[in-house]
């Protein structure tokens, strides 16, 4: 058996895997090829600007030639099967985070802090959470950003965003970090409105440090919806200023849906047990039980 992470690479050395007669698995790290390529082409045609889809055709011919997949999170799993990929052939195992010393559970200031970590490209759907803050006008409250732009954010895509961060004070721009942990201790919530991801580590980070996660179906990682945090549509502008007011007015539930977060880390099955887990299968399946 040999793992090929991601399997959108290696194309020679999968192929000689094949011909040697190996069972070749990928480890998907982000949604199939064609799921990403069609949310990249609409954000961009939102801000006019023209996105080249070179590459997608390939990797999807070269995912296809798995023999398996391990999906790194029920929404990868679910994009490969909506693009014909066996749902047999296909295991999810969630990747890990560090966990760091158990959060204390106090308000930490009267401010009501949303936080959002990201390396901002297309698919991170930040417009939407500021479309949402704009509209939320909520009293002593801040939305923290931390990251930076990507080299592929459609200028239009980064002048729109720009134009509501500095037009809005409650808006604070952090700019890039090495690491987010302060930031993580400071907030009361996290939110992350993407369009499509793998297994956010993001999220994962967010809820080792005890924080209620606001996500989309596309990047919903370990959440639990109403138990763990808020899992909304992707693009759903309502849902997002909806789920944050809900927070923003219930911090008692906001501080117990943190704690709920919190266990899920700590119960979490490891990344590499699960790996093992799936690799004993497959060879239970191919009929060698060594």
């Amino acid at each position: 058996v040999t793992f090929f992470h991601p399997p959108t690479r290696f194309e020679g050395a999968m192929r000689k895997a094949k011909q040697h007669g190996s069972i070749v698995v990928g480890i998907a790290t982000v949604a199939h090829p064609r799921f990403d390529e069609k949310i990249h082409t609409e954000e961009h045609r939102r801000f006019g600007s023209s996105f080249s889809v070179e590459g997608f055709e390939s990797m999807s011919v070269l995912v296809a030639q798995f023999d398996y997949i391990i999906a790194i999170s029920d929404f990868v799993k679910s994009s490969y099967v909506e693009h014909g990929f066996p749902p047999e052939k296909i295991f999810v195992a969630y990747t890990d985070t560090p966990l760091p010393l158990a959060p204390e559970y106090k308000r930490k200031s009267n401010t009501f802090k949303v936080l959002y970590v990201a390396y901002t490209n297309p698919r991170k759907g930040l417009p939407y959470l500021l479309d949402a803050w704009r509209e939320l006008k909520l009293q002593n409250a801040e939305l923290v950003l931390v990251g930076k732009y990507s080299a592929d954010v459609p200028e239009k895509l980064k002048e729109y965003c720009d134009n509501i961060i500095h037009s809005n004070p409650s808006i604070k721009w952090a700019g890039d970090t090495r690491d987010p942990s302060p930031y993580y201790k400071e907030a009361s919530v996290f939110v992350l409105p993407s369009l499509s991801e793998g297994n956010p580590h993001v999220v994962m980070e967010a809820m080792a440090h005890g924080l209620p996660v606001v996500t989309t179906t596309n990047a919903q990682s370990v959440v639990e919806d109403r138990k763990s945090g808020f899992v909304v549509p992707i693009r759903d502008t309502s849902a997002l200023k909806e789920k944050i007011a809900y927070l923003y007015n219930h911090r008692d539930t906001a501080e117990k849906m943190g704690q709920e977060a919190r266990k899920v880390m700590e119960n979490k099955k490891p990344f590499g047990e699960a790996v093992f887990e799936i690799y004993q299968e497959i060879l239970r399946r191919k009929g060698n039980r060594h």
